[in-house]
């Protein structure tokens, strides 16, 4: 049997596995394009083996002025190696998930949570008050955080942002990045 949830974000097995938690990872992120503050969108990819249950988990925006602004709260099933994309109405393409426009700043950091409120992925940039290691640089118009593969491509993750990912200005949506860091 096949579940579908809500915005369409996944299909999966109801009677799957849930997988470690630490799989989901921020893969991906654009605070706004050239042309508009309100043009941005979030990826999170399952990099596990297993299909894991999102149901209350929750993904927020903190400001470098610490105003929280919820992005996501998801119900349903994530499956091994999916992207989800979160974005708003104005980004050009039809997301996973649809947050509001202009919730995102140049400077911050995006959370994710399980349901028990355990951090799971934290992505720093600019003058964020929270990161993992170091905070990345700031980003600006058009420029996409986007989280470094190994020789193997598999996600970089070594609990430090600066070193994790990279700042691009071409828009990878829905796959995985293309810049190997060895």
């Amino acid at each position: 049997m096949l579940l579908l949830i809500s915005f369409g974000f996944v299909l999966a097995n109801a009677g799957a596995t849930e997988a470690v938690d630490q799989s989901l990872k921020i893969s991906e992120v654009m605070a706004g394009s050239i042309s508009s503050s309100n043009e941005e969108y979030i990826e999170i990819i399952n990099t596990g083996s297993s299909a894991i249950n999102m149901t209350g988990y929750k993904l927020t925006f903190i400001s470098s002025s610490n105003v929280q602004k919820p992005i996501a709260t998801f119900n349903g099933y994530i499956n091994p190696g999916q992207i989800l994309t979160l974005a708003n109405y104005n980004i050009g393409f039809t997301p996973n998930y649809v947050f509001a426009a202009s919730s995102l700043t140049y400077n911050g950091h995006l959370v994710l949570v399980d349901s028990s409120a355990n951090e799971l992925d934290k992505l720093g940039w600019g003058t964020a008050l929270s990161y993992e290691g170091e905070a990345t640089a700031a980003l600006s118009g058009g420029k996409i955080l986007q989280r470094y593969i190994d020789c193997i491509g598999q996600l970089i993750e070594t609990a430090n942002n600066s070193e994790d990912f990279y700042i691009n200005q071409i828009i990878n949506i829905g796959s995985l990045p293309a810049v190997t860091k060895t």
